[in-house]
């Protein structure tokens, strides 16, 4: 069966595997809602709370939002996430980690890999 494929964004060449799903989590993450035309709720839409008040509510909308990531994203189910860091310069860190199912478009969910610590800065 297939793992997930498509093309990098930063140099147009082939992706599969969880290379392409890392890209796909992070394009969702970085998308605002309402922003596409044809997917009105895609998206999570977490630049949307840089610069907020580093305070517990915008933690727990930060998190929330990222959790959003599973309807658009089949192949990775989120198991945690944490925020490591918030900078000056308006950008912090979330370390995720999760289930990497490779044939989940198939809905063969048998094949399974773990992915942990894994840091994203937006």
């Amino acid at each position: 069966m297939a793992a997930p494929a498509g093309m990098s964004r930063s140099n147009g060449e082939p992706l599969s595997g969880w290379p392409y799903v890392y890209q796909a989590l992070l394009d969702i993450w970085t998308t605002p809602k309402g922003s596409r035309v044809e997917r009105r709720d895609y998206g999570a839409g977490l630049t949307g709370l840089i610069d907020a008040p580093a305070n517990e509510a915008s933690v727990l909308r930060c998190l929330m939002a990222a959790v959003q990531a599973h309807k658009w994203q089949p192949w990775f189910v989120i198991q945690s996430l944490q925020i490591a860091a918030g900078g000056q310069d308006g950008t912090f860190n979330i370390i995720v980690s999760g289930l990497y199912y490779p044939n989940a478009a198939q809905g063969d969910f048998s094949v399974v890999e773990t992915m942990q610590g894994i840091q994203v800065q937006i």
